[in-house]
C-alpha cells in the first residue's frame, strides 16, 4: 500500500513502515493534528511493528516528514521530458515513399510521352524520306505540315514532363543520400552535395550520379548484399540498365536536337536529308529513354524499400524509452514521488534508515 504522505510502499496495512503515519481507511485520519503523547505511542507502536529494538522519538519522524513535504512543494513544475539522444538522431531520416510515389507516376507519363515523341520522329522522318527517294508516292505539303505539327507537340509534352521528372528525381536522389549518412551502413566516396551538383556539373556528370547511386544502394541496404546474391537484377545491373540507356539518350539528344526543323530551311536535299537524320536520332534517343525510365522506377522502388528497411530496423533496435526524468531523493532518505504527468521513470531506490 502507498503512503499518501511521503509516497513510500508500505509493508503494513495500517501504518507507513517508512514515515510511520497512519494510513487513510485505517480507522486513524492520516493528516489530523495530534499531540506529542499521541506522537510518542504512535512511534512506539511503529517501531514495535518494525521489531526495532532502539527507540526514537516521534519529534524526528514528523521532523523528517515535514522536510519530504516541503521539498515537494519546493519542486519546480513538471515539463514534458525530452527524447532521448537516440530518438532525436533516427527523427531526422526522412522518408522518400511520397516522392518515390510521384516519380512513378512522372516516370511513367514521361515514358509515354517519349514514345509518342519517338513515333512523331519517325513519322516524318519517313515522309522526308520518301520525299526524297521514293518517286511514286506524292508527298503533300499538308502532310508535311501535319508531321512538323505532330513533332512539335510531342517534344514541348515531353520537355514539360521530363522537366519535372528530372525536379522530382533529384529531390528524391538528394534525400535518399541524406538518409543513407544516418543510416550508419556505409560511408559514401562523395559528399551528399554532389546528388544534386553531380548532374550539371561538365564532365563529371557522366559517371557521378552513377557512382551516388551505387553509394545509396549499398549505405541503405541492411543486408550488405546478401540478398542480390542469385539475382539477376542486383545492384550493379540494375544501375548500370539505367544508366547506360539514359546517357546514351542523352547524346543522341545532343547529335539530333529535339526534331523541331524549319520548312524555310529546307530548300536543299543536304537540308532534307539532315533533318531526316535529325529525326531519327532523336526517336532512337526517346527509345533509349524509355528503357531507362522502366529501369529507373525499378531502381526508386528498390531503394525506397531498403530505406524504409533500415529505417523501420533502426527503430526497433532503439528499444524502449529508456528511465529518465525521474527526480533525486532528497537529502535525509526521503524520496520526492513523481509527478502525476511523468509517464517514465520509476521511482529512485530508498535510501538506508537510520
Amino acid at each position: 500500500m502507498l503512503c499518501p504522505d511521503c509516497g513510500a510502499t508500505s509493508a503494513l496495512p495500517t501504518r507507513c513502515t517508512n514515515c510511520g503515519r497512519p494510513l487513510a481507511g485505517t480507522g486513524d485520519t492520516p493528516n489530523r493534528p495530534v499531540d506529542d503523547d499521541a506522537r510518542d505511542e504512535a512511534a512506539w507502536r511503529w517501531e514495535e511493528d518494525r521489531d526495532d529494538v532502539a527507540w526514537r522519538p516521534a519529534a524526528d519522524t514528523v521532523g523528517a516528514l515535514q522536510s519530504a513535504k516541503s521539498a515537494q512543494v519546493a519542486w519546480p513544475a513538471y515539463t514534458p521530458v525530452q527524447p532521448p539522444a537516440q530518438g532525436w538522431y533516427l527523427s531526422q531520416i526522412k522518408s522518400v515513399g511520397g516522392l518515390a510515389t510521384a516519380l512513378y507516376v512522372l516516370l511513367g507519363a514521361s515514358m509515354v510521352a517519349a514514345a509518342l515523341y519517338a513515333v512523331a520522329s519517325f513519322r516524318r522522318a519517313e515522309l522526308l524520306d520518301d520525299l526524297l527517294n521514293d518517286e511514286y508516292r506524292v508527298v503533300s505539303v499538308a502532310d508535311l505540315e501535319s508531321a512538323d505539327d505532330f513533332v512539335a507537340l510531342a517534344a514541348i509534352l515531353y520537355l514539360v514532363l521530363m522537366v519535372g521528372t528530372a525536379v522530382v528525381f533529384v529531390i528524391w536522389f538528394f534525400r535518399a543520400r541524406k538518409n543513407v549518412g544516418l543510416f550508419g551502413l556505409h560511408q559514401p566516396s562523395l559528399g551528399q552535395g554532389w546528388a544534386i551538383g553531380g548532374w550539371f556539373c561538365p564532365v563529371v556528370a557522366f559517371w557521378f550520379p552513377a557512382w551516388i547511386a551505387h553509394d545509396i544502394w549499398k549505405g541503405s541496404d541492411a543486408s550488405r548484399g546478401a540478398r542480390d546474391i542469385g539475382k539477376p537484377l542486383g545492384r550493379s545491373v540494375l544501375i548500370t540498365c539505367w544508366w547506360v540507356p539514359f546517357m546514351l539518350s542523352w547524346v543522341l539528344d545532343q547529335f539530333g536536337g529535339f526534331g523541331l526543323g524549319d520548312d524555310s530551311a529546307l530548300d536543299s536535299t543536304e537540308a532534307v536529308d539532315d533533318l531526316m537524320l535529325a529525326d531519327r536520332l532523336s526517336g532512337f534517343a526517346e527509345v533509349c529513354t524509355v528503357i531507362a525510365g522502366v529501369f529507373a522506377i525499378l531502381l526508386v522502388r528498390r531503394i525506397t524499400a531498403l530505406q524504409y528497411e533500415r529505417t523501420a530496423q533502426l527503430w526497433a533496435m532503439s528499444g524502449p524509452p529508456p528511465m529518465w526524468g525521474a527526480p533525486p531523493p532528497v537529502a535525509g532518505g526521503f524520496p520526492v514521488p513523481l509527478p502525476r504527468q511523468a509517464p517514465y521513470g520509476p521511482q529512485p531506490p530508498y535510501s538506508p534508515q537510520p
